[in-house]
């Protein structure tokens, strides 16, 4: 039986100590053992989750696996094995702008600004099979209005939709979309607690 399982099964048997002697005796086995995995894992800094990794799922109610969980940590502490510390993190924190904008000339800027300048129309028209595809049948700037080969503007019954066409990929801008919003993803630095190995 490896150091891991016997961890495990020491904090199983919590359940069966009663005493309150019998529980910090127990404790303090699981300090030991939990030192000694330190050693030979060569550990030197860690979280919560690891002591809850020897932890097996649902063995315990949760209220009581946390205050088993915080009597290791306080007698891991009182050993000397561990001290409090504090981690840096790095986390990836997407932020999310409307590319929505109630004035035209803001909003022609702020769409160019992320890659667009055209909007193309397009209608559904059967195939042979009878099959609906979406064809192209005109283009316009952003906030303009689509004219056909004449030059003359074209009414709304004539396609069935419009979109945007991409023009700068998103992946070059470091920025995605999604529907209508422009995502763009982040980098933060957060410090969060964690215990040093003496």
């Amino acid at each position: 039986m490896n150091i891991s399982e016997q961890i495990e099964n020491d904090i199983k048997r919590l359940k069966e100590k009663r005493l309150i002697e019998d529980k910090i005796k127990q404790y303090d086995l699981i300090a030991s053992r939990i030192g000694q995995f330190f050693k030979n894992t060569g550990i030197k800094r860690f979280q919560k989750t690891l002591i809850l990794s020897f932890f097996e799922r649902d063995f315990f109610k949760p209220r009581t696996q946390q205050r088993h969980l915080k009597n290791i940590l306080d007698t891991l502490r009182t050993k000397g094995i561990i001290t409090d510390g504090i981690t840096t993190k790095t986390t990836k924190q997407r932020r999310i702008y409307s590319l929505k904008c109630s004035d035209g000339e803001s909003y022609n800027t702020l769409m160019k600004a992320n890659g667009y300048t055209t909007t193309d129309y397009y209608k559904y028209i059967c195939d042979s099979d009878g099959i609906p595809r979406r064809k192209k049948v005109y283009s316009s700037g952003i906030n303009g209005q689509p004219t056909d080969e004449n030059g003359e503007i074209v009414e709304g019954d004539k396609w069935d939709f419009s979109s945007l066409r991409q023009t700068k990929p998103r992946i070059k801008q470091g920025v995605f979309v999604l529907n209508e919003k422009s995502i763009a993803h982040e980098e933060r630095r957060y410090n969060t607690k964690c215990f040093n190995v003496c």
